[in-house]
């Protein structure tokens, strides 16, 4: 349940709506006994295995900060018709916030707008398990450790990054009007909500690194156009827009020899380029806008190849184009990629590629064959 939820209450959802019941004491505790399950031995081994491949793919990557910015916030403005303006504000103040902490920042995670983490739950939920086993939970908004250890500090920043288009749907919820509680599921829902999983999902999740996530992006664009008549509206335009910036794009002979997922999961505009390579052809430029498209690469990518196709410009057959645009909003591919392989936690992923010099994700070999006989050195 919300922060603050009296004892003796059971929430849930009905039709898409929160409902709340009240219930014996003891069906209360059972119930909320049975939501704060820990994890299994299983998972706690798949868990602290992928520990350290998450960090270094997202919770400490300068370079997925970025990119995942972009596409959270277009999503936002998607679901949610959050304007950029806002987003870039509650960015500035969210960074800030490291260093003297944000009121709205710190309402949206004490009412569970967050949505991180495995459990999902809120920093003051996280608090009172503590307290609830005897111990004392003790939290500093300025804690000057954090500045002192690089990898909390970059998982901070990352944090701060990641839910800025979160908090300015939450901020423009409240101003509306909404309830706490409902503005805080607002910001969840707004994104890809982590922590929105079923007890068997949840648990593959410990094993598979970003499954959940998969699967919740591959719904959420749909769940969105069923519930939203602004964000149909919203899509529209966007592939409206996308029209455009087929038509620039079309005019360089070069953009043939784009790679299929700049084309097709990613929004990217051509640039003039005056550079050949050795068999005299152009070398094509461009400039990466979104670099991942994500769960909206499902509408905008098929629309580009079928333009490109009617207009006789897209070099790919079918099921090269396929291959590339599925990776980004199949969930499944999040670990078995094209060579359809499932491996358990990160750490037994590169271990099998390496035994098989099989690269599972782009369905390749990692030393191609023409470079295998050759020496180490070379």
């Amino acid at each position: 349940g919300f922060p603050g939820e009296r004892r003796g209450a059971i929430s849930l959802f009905e039709k898409g709506q929160r409902v709340a019941y009240e219930v014996p004491d003891w069906l209360d505790r059972e119930a909320k006994l049975f939501a704060d399950m820990p994890m299994t031995d299983i998972e706690k081994v798949g868990h602290f295995l992928n520990n350290i491949p998450r960090l270094a793919i997202t919770g400490a990557n300068p370079g997925f900060f970025a990119v995942n910015l972009g596409i959270d916030s277009l999503t936002a403005m998607f679901s949610a018709g959050v304007g950029p303006l806002r987003i870039g504000k509650r960015l500035a103040l969210n960074l800030a916030s490291l260093r003297r902490g944000d009121e709205t920042l710190k309402e949206m995670l004490r009412a569970g707008g967050s949505g991180a983490g495995l459990s999902g739950r809120s920093p003051e939920q996280l608090a009172n398990a503590i307290r609830k086993g005897g111990n004392i939970a003790v939290a500093s908004e300025l804690d000057a450790r954090r500045w002192l250890n690089p990898i909390r500090f970059l998982e901070d920043v990352g944090r701060a990054v990641e839910l800025s288009p979160r908090s300015a749907v939450f901020e423009k919820s409240r101003e509306a009007g909404m309830s706490l509680e409902r503005a805080a599921l607002a910001a969840r829902r707004a994104t890809v909500d982590f922590s929105r999983s079923g007890t068997a999902l949840k648990q593959a999740n410990a094993l598979f690194l970003y499954l959940n996530a998969g699967v919740q992006g591959a719904a959420l664009p749909f769940r969105v156009l069923r519930d939203s008549a602004r964000a149909r509206y919203f899509l529209g335009g966007l592939m409206a827009a996308n029209v455009g910036v087929y038509a620039w794009n079309r005019q360089f002979e070069e953009y043939a020899d784009v790679p299929s997922q700049y084309k097709y999961s990613a929004i990217t505009i051509m640039m003039p380029s005056n550079e050949f390579d050795k068999q005299g052809r152009k070398v094509p430029h461009y400039l990466t806008i979104v670099p991942n498209t994500r769960e909206i690469g499902a509408f905008l990518g098929p629309q580009t190849y079928l333009m490109g196709r009617l207009d006789e410009q897209s070099p790919e057959d079918m099921g090269e184009f396929l291959s590339s645009w599925s990776r980004g909003i199949n969930p499944v591919s999040r670990f078995t990629g094209q060579g359809g392989l499932p491996v358990p936690t990160q750490l037994g992923t590169t271990f099998v590629e390496t035994v098989l010099n099989k690269d599972i994700f782009r369905n390749r070999p990692i030393v191609p064959p023409e470079l295998a006989g050759l020496p180490v050195e070379q």
